[in-house]
């Protein structure tokens, strides 16, 4: 790692370990060993991790502002553009990272949502950027569901004064059991590339892009990107994509759960 993002990334843990432990009542973390014991896996060669959470916090919407892109990129985080797909650079650029073996961390919802913390509030829809990342990996990657409550009584919406939070709330983060969860993961996953469409056997006099001709032989068309997998969904008329976006919903679906059952074990 460069010394930019080291430097950036120690003084975001640095700060916020002292913000939440000057503002809050208490901080307690569950289950923090299933990513540690992920994270010092010596076997996993090649292979990412990935938390998926809820969003509760609005401290960072403070810091969303075009003069700030540094301060983000040093922090690691990759930009994503609302509405622009699940095969955007951004999810690209993931799928590269976990091939990797490096953790990608994904608020999956999208946007806040307190609710989520109230009892009997939900989580929202899942967005399916994430289920495309597990699908276009070499290998599935590790998958550790978190849930975080607290936050959103720190930061509370709507507020009265935007930028000053609420001492003396408890906050809690839990990190849940990975090995049920990746395990039905790649079933899901393993099952749809049985059956997942390829190039192979396609009319070669049909117009396909010559960037995806110069792919060749038995490709995944989930790791065709941006403009190239656009075009070639334009050309290879006679491919049915519907079972690639079936299993894109039932993975989010899967990991939606995972989520939403370690917030009603936290609630019970």
């Amino acid at each position: 790692m460069n010394i930019g993002p080291l430097l950036t990334i120690g003084a975001i843990g640095i700060g916020s370990k002292a913000l939440l432990n000057t503002i809050s009542a208490s901080v307690t973390i569950k289950g923090l060993h299933h990513l540690l014991e992920a994270l010092e896996e010596t076997n996993r060669v090649g292979r990412g991790i990935i938390t998926v959470s809820n969003h509760i916090s609005v401290t960072s919407c403070s810091l969303i502002h075009r003069v700030h892109r540094w301060f983000f990129r040093n922090g690691q985080v990759i930009e994503t553009v609302r509405g622009g797909g699940v095969h955007q650079p951004a999810v690209d650029l993931a799928v590269e990272k976990l091939n990797a073996g490096a953790w990608i961390h994904i608020f999956p919802e999208g946007k806040v949502n307190q609710e989520s913390c109230v009892p009997g509030g939900k989580l929202l829809r899942f967005k399916w950027g994430v289920g495309r990342m597990i699908m276009s990996t070499t290998k599935t990657p590790v998958i550790i569901p978190m849930h975080i409550t607290g936050l959103h009584k720190v930061m509370p919406e709507p507020r009265r004064f935007k930028f000053i939070p609420r001492p003396g709330h408890h906050v809690c983060i839990t990190f849940g059991d990975p090995v049920d969860l990746t395990r039905e993961t790649d079933n899901l996953v393993q099952r749809w590339r049985q059956t997942r469409p390829t190039l192979n056997g396609v009319d070669s006099s049909k117009p396909v892009h010559e960037a995806v001709s110069n792919l060749g032989g038995e490709v995944d068309t989930a790791r065709l990107s941006g403009g190239i997998r656009k075009k070639a969904m334009e050309d290879l008329k006679d491919i049915d994509w519907s079972d690639e976006e079936r299993a894109r919903v039932d993975i989010v679906a899967l990991l939606q759960r995972g989520v939403a059952d370690l917030a009603l074990a936290h609630q019970a």
